[in-house]
């Protein structure tokens, strides 16, 4: 539709008569000037300023039918639309509205349950919301009983005996729901995951029909909807004072914020980083919070470069060799239905290119060695804005919001579909490390707080700790600086952490003294840096 401008009209004598004078302007081509114009003839119809439509504002997100095919919502639970005042993505939500959705949603709908895991340095709660069939929400303990004796395959029927310890836990694995832990924008300046978790929530509090009551039946939701609400907070306020009354395309613009922008917490400590050391105190609310639901996967909604388009695991070389082979199996079974659902929808994306899980402090790569399927989202950002890419295609970011949602919702569908096969990798995953021997043990004495605090982090992920109340002798020890002897004496006091346990896959990756890159992956890693000048690894870790 062409814009019109009014324009200052010369003198009457030069006009000659005219009545009528204005500019249309279609682009930057001028296109005509008319005069003694009839505005009935012409069937010309007075425009209401409030129906003025920018080209580049964002549209609103949410897919014909729902992200779950939902045939209609119970009006009971207020949409999110109505909560903000405005369509989720058509602006950046603050922290505290976001929580609020979830907190109202929890009043609202009898599938939501809400709680504080955390509380920030700034005293912002950190909420976990678990959201299911009302039926589930009536034995949830029983729930969490049953997939904790999976976790623990210890716990089954007459453990020593393996044929009966696998038929108990197939029973279980035929009568138990999965869970799924939504984990959003755990680095606040990516922040279309934290707003995407409003779509997500909405739909399964209030979606009737289509999937998503079937899916309610077979998972347990939990939506971690702000993992670093310091950050967020902090970033979106940088985006409110920094961009203009006129969106501004530039992907370089300065809504991008400036430095420390929002990736950290109050410290700016980079928290998807901090799963094994738990640092941050938001760590180790979450650490208790898997501890206790036991997921079966984990969902890492992140962002990446603006001209960028989207990634999705599986993940790439080198992997971190402690992972069990299943969840590698089952990251390639999700991106294929991932891929269909961006195939379907014209969406671009790509897989397996970066983003690797060697190193054991990721969000993912954490849950991984806990045996949850640790899946990764990257959306190129826009920052809560509009862009244009170097193609000249402007991008909204209700698009990229709708982007992250989409993944969540086609990874808790093809989660529902295999809740059993799941539920069985999981349990085979968790009890192939009973059967080590070994152990690792530590001296105390030289650094006391720095002891404490390194065995205080391995007990609060679920890492069992003994401390010998006697001296003993050990055989085939190895050191961690290197060496071997056939035989070595310990004193009292000592501590040990066994390799047969539970938690024998995460106890290994970050205990383990000389981890070793597989040699094809040094030699290819040897010819980027040789070649190019980078590297294949995402961090220095």
């Amino acid at each position: 539709m062409p814009r019109t401008f009014p324009v200052s009209l010369p003198s009457p004598a030069r006009i000659r008569g005219w009545r009528l004078a204005f500019v249309v302007l279609l682009g930057t081509r001028f296109v005509g000037c008319a005069g003694a114009l009839d505005l009935q003839r012409v069937g010309a119809v007075h425009l209401d300023p409030g129906s003025h439509i920018d080209p580049i504002a964002p549209t609103r997100p949410e897919p014909s039918g729902g992200l779950f095919g939902s045939e209609s919502f119970d009006p009971a639970v207020l949409s999110p639309h109505a909560v903000l005042g405005t369509a989720v993505g058509s602006r950046l939500a603050h922290p505290h509205e976001i929580v609020a959705c979830f907190r109202r949603w929890a009043g609202e709908s009898a599938r939501v349950q809400i709680a504080d895991y955390a509380t920030c340095y700034e005293g912002r709660p950190l909420v976990r919301v678990v959201i299911t069939s009302e039926a589930n929400l009536a034995r949830i303990d029983a729930i969490k009983s049953s997939l904790a004796r999976l976790a623990d395959p210890r716990g089954l029927t007459d453990a020593d005996a393996d044929a009966d310890a696998d038929a108990d836990a197939e029973r279980l694995a035929q009568a138990t729901p999965l869970v799924a832990w939504l984990g959003y924008s755990i680095h606040g300046d990516e922040v279309s995951g934290a707003d995407a978790s409003l779509l997500v929530g909405y739909e399964l509090a209030a979606g009737r029909g289509g999937a998503v009551e079937s899916l309610l039946d077979n998972v347990l939701v939990i939506v971690d909807p702000v993992m670093n609400p310091d950050g967020r907070a902090r970033m979106v306020g940088m985006v409110e004072q920094s961009r203009g009354a006129v969106g501004n395309l530039d992907y370089a613009s300065m809504h991008r914020g400036w430095w420390p922008r929002g990736r950290g917490n109050h410290y700016l400590f980079d928290m998807n980083r901090d799963w094994f050391a738990g640092v941050a105190p938001e760590t180790r609310g979450r650490w208790a919070a898997h501890l206790e639901w036991h997921p079966q996967l984990v969902v890492d909604a992140h962002e990446m470069g603006a001209t960028d388009t989207y990634l999705f695991y599986p993940l790439s070389d080198p992997k971190n060799t402690h992972i069990s082979p299943s969840v590698f199996a089952w990251q390639h079974r999700f991106a294929a239905k991932h891929a269909e659902a961006f195939d379907a929808r014209g969406w671009a994306y790509y897989t397996r290119e970066w983003a690797d899980g060697w190193y054991p402090g990721y969000t993912d790569s954490w849950a991984s060695l806990n045996g949850s399927i640790g899946m990764l989202y990257e959306q190129a950002s826009t920052r809560g804005q509009a862009l244009k890419r170097p193609s000249g295609r402007v991008v909204t970011y209700a698009e990229t919001v709708l982007a992250q949602a989409m993944s969540s919702a086609s990874d808790l569908t093809t989660l529902a579909n295999n809740r059993v096969e799941v539920l069985r990798d999981y349990y085979r995953g968790r009890k192939e490390t009973l059967g080590s021997k070994r152990a690792f043990v530590f001296v105390p004495g030289r650094a006391p707080d720095r002891e404490r605090d390194f065995l205080a982090a391995m007990m609060r992920q679920g890492a069992e700790v003994f401390e010998a109340s006697d001296a003993f002798r050990a055989r085939g020890v190895v050191a961690s600086m290197g060496g071997s002897k056939s035989h070595r004496s310990f004193p009292k006091g000592t501590y040990v952490i066994l390799d047969g346990q539970p938690q024998g896959r995460l106890v290994r990756a970050v205990l383990g003294f000389d981890p070793r890159i597989p040699d094809d992956m040094v030699r290819r890693e040897r010819e980027d840096l040789e070649r190019r000048g980078r590297s294949k690894l995402y961090d220095v870790t």
